[in-house]
Protein backbone atom coordinates (compact mmCIF):
# COMPACT_ATOMS: atom_id res chain seq x y z
CA UNK A 1 0.00 0.00 0.00
CA UNK A 2 1.46 3.19 -0.80
CA UNK A 3 0.32 6.37 1.41
CA UNK A 4 -0.75 9.03 -0.42
CA UNK A 5 -3.07 12.10 -0.65
CA UNK A 6 -6.39 11.59 -2.53
CA UNK A 7 -8.72 14.22 -3.50
CA UNK A 8 -11.32 13.14 -5.76
CA UNK A 9 -11.39 8.77 -5.09
CA UNK A 10 -12.55 7.62 -8.39
CA UNK A 11 -15.20 9.83 -9.30
CA UNK A 12 -16.97 9.66 -12.50
CA UNK A 13 -18.35 12.37 -14.55
CA UNK A 14 -21.96 11.92 -13.42
CA UNK A 15 -20.84 12.03 -9.92
CA UNK A 16 -19.21 15.61 -10.36
CA UNK A 17 -22.51 16.74 -12.33
CA UNK A 18 -24.43 15.52 -9.45
CA UNK A 19 -21.66 17.61 -7.35
CA UNK A 20 -21.91 20.52 -9.50
CA UNK A 21 -26.14 19.93 -9.73
CA UNK A 22 -26.45 20.46 -5.75
CA UNK A 23 -23.94 22.83 -5.36
CA UNK A 24 -25.75 25.23 -7.41
CA UNK A 25 -29.33 23.78 -5.73
CA UNK A 26 -27.83 24.86 -2.36
CA UNK A 27 -26.27 27.89 -2.89
CA UNK A 28 -29.61 29.45 -4.77
CA UNK A 29 -31.25 28.47 -1.10
CA UNK A 30 -31.81 31.61 1.51
CA UNK A 31 -29.53 32.00 4.17
CA UNK A 32 -31.34 30.60 7.23
CA UNK A 33 -33.41 28.54 5.20
CA UNK A 34 -33.37 24.78 6.02
CA UNK A 35 -32.37 21.71 3.49
CA UNK A 36 -33.74 18.43 4.32
CA UNK A 37 -30.46 17.07 2.25
CA UNK A 38 -32.91 13.44 2.02
CA UNK A 39 -34.80 15.82 -0.68
CA UNK A 40 -31.53 16.74 -2.57
CA UNK A 41 -30.03 13.10 -3.34
CA UNK A 42 -32.86 10.82 -4.72
CA UNK A 43 -30.85 7.61 -4.38
CA UNK A 44 -30.78 4.84 -1.70
CA UNK A 45 -29.30 5.64 1.14
CA UNK A 46 -29.85 5.69 4.47
CA UNK A 47 -26.55 7.47 6.32
CA UNK A 48 -24.49 10.53 5.57
CA UNK A 49 -20.86 10.52 6.37
CA UNK A 50 -18.83 13.98 6.38
CA UNK A 51 -14.42 14.00 6.19
CA UNK A 52 -12.62 16.74 6.16
CA UNK A 53 -8.91 17.55 4.68
CA UNK A 54 -6.46 15.16 6.28
CA UNK A 55 -9.05 12.72 7.38
CA UNK A 56 -6.84 9.59 6.72
CA UNK A 57 -8.47 6.49 4.74
CA UNK A 58 -8.42 3.62 7.68
CA UNK A 59 -10.35 6.79 9.75
CA UNK A 60 -12.81 6.63 6.99
CA UNK A 61 -13.26 2.91 6.96
CA UNK A 62 -13.17 2.56 10.75
CA UNK A 63 -16.22 5.30 10.44
CA UNK A 64 -18.41 3.40 7.67
CA UNK A 65 -17.68 0.50 9.53
CA UNK A 66 -16.50 -1.64 6.27
CA UNK A 67 -13.57 -1.39 3.90
CA UNK A 68 -14.34 0.86 1.57
CA UNK A 69 -10.86 2.59 0.38
CA UNK A 70 -8.49 0.17 0.12
CA UNK A 71 -4.84 1.80 0.68
CA UNK A 72 -3.37 4.04 2.94
CA UNK A 73 -3.57 8.20 2.77
CA UNK A 74 -5.68 11.27 3.58
CA UNK A 75 -7.70 13.54 1.80
CA UNK A 76 -6.89 16.73 1.20
CA UNK A 77 -9.90 18.18 -0.26
CA UNK A 78 -12.26 20.95 1.56
CA UNK A 79 -15.33 18.43 2.06
CA UNK A 80 -15.84 14.94 1.19
CA UNK A 81 -18.98 13.40 1.78
CA UNK A 82 -20.41 9.45 1.71
CA UNK A 83 -24.39 8.65 1.35
CA UNK A 84 -23.99 5.02 2.84
CA UNK A 85 -26.88 2.41 1.74
CA UNK A 86 -26.01 -0.40 4.95
CA UNK A 87 -22.72 -1.83 3.90
CA UNK A 88 -21.79 -0.10 0.92
CA UNK A 89 -21.56 3.05 -0.66
CA UNK A 90 -23.91 4.68 -2.73
CA UNK A 91 -22.48 7.80 -3.66
CA UNK A 92 -19.66 9.72 -2.61
CA UNK A 93 -19.25 13.30 -3.34
CA UNK A 94 -16.96 15.76 -3.30
CA UNK A 95 -17.72 19.78 -2.23
CA UNK A 96 -14.06 21.23 -2.94
CA UNK A 97 -16.15 24.37 -3.72
CA UNK A 98 -14.47 27.13 -1.37
CA UNK A 99 -18.53 28.38 -0.97
CA UNK A 100 -20.13 25.61 0.21
CA UNK A 101 -19.07 23.32 3.16
CA UNK A 102 -21.79 20.59 4.91
CA UNK A 103 -21.09 21.16 8.76
CA UNK A 104 -22.31 18.05 10.29
CA UNK A 105 -21.78 17.86 14.29
CA UNK A 106 -18.10 17.52 14.64
CA UNK A 107 -18.56 14.57 17.42
CA UNK A 108 -20.65 12.78 14.98
CA UNK A 109 -19.36 12.79 10.92
CA UNK A 110 -21.94 10.06 10.67
CA UNK A 111 -26.00 10.93 10.89
CA UNK A 112 -28.98 9.36 9.42
CA UNK A 113 -30.91 10.02 6.30
CA UNK A 114 -34.15 11.42 8.97
CA UNK A 115 -31.37 13.46 10.66
CA UNK A 116 -30.08 15.61 7.49
CA UNK A 117 -31.27 18.77 7.88
CA UNK A 118 -29.21 21.79 7.87
CA UNK A 119 -29.53 25.35 7.49
CA UNK A 120 -28.10 27.91 5.31
CA UNK A 121 -25.55 30.10 6.80
CA UNK A 122 -22.92 32.41 5.29
CA UNK A 123 -19.13 33.29 6.53
CA UNK A 124 -17.94 36.50 5.32
CA UNK A 125 -14.64 36.25 3.78
CA UNK A 126 -11.63 38.08 5.73
CA UNK A 127 -10.03 38.85 2.31
CA UNK A 128 -10.59 41.30 0.28
CA UNK A 129 -12.15 39.69 -3.05
CA UNK A 130 -12.92 36.22 -2.19
CA UNK A 131 -17.09 35.94 -1.48
CA UNK A 132 -18.67 34.59 1.18
CA UNK A 133 -18.61 30.21 1.86
CA UNK A 134 -21.85 29.34 1.97
CA UNK A 135 -22.26 26.65 5.28
CA UNK A 136 -24.81 24.17 5.75
CA UNK A 137 -25.18 23.25 9.25
CA UNK A 138 -26.30 20.52 10.81
CA UNK A 139 -29.39 21.48 13.40
CA UNK A 140 -29.77 19.43 16.22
Amino acid sequence: MNNQAVGFVDRTDQQKDFENSITTELNQQAVGSKVDIATLVNLQWDTLCTFTEGDSFNYINQTLGFDWINEDGYLYDKEFVVFVNGTSVATHLNFASPTLIINPASDKPCIQRNEAIFEVAEIPSAIEGVSARRVLSRIH
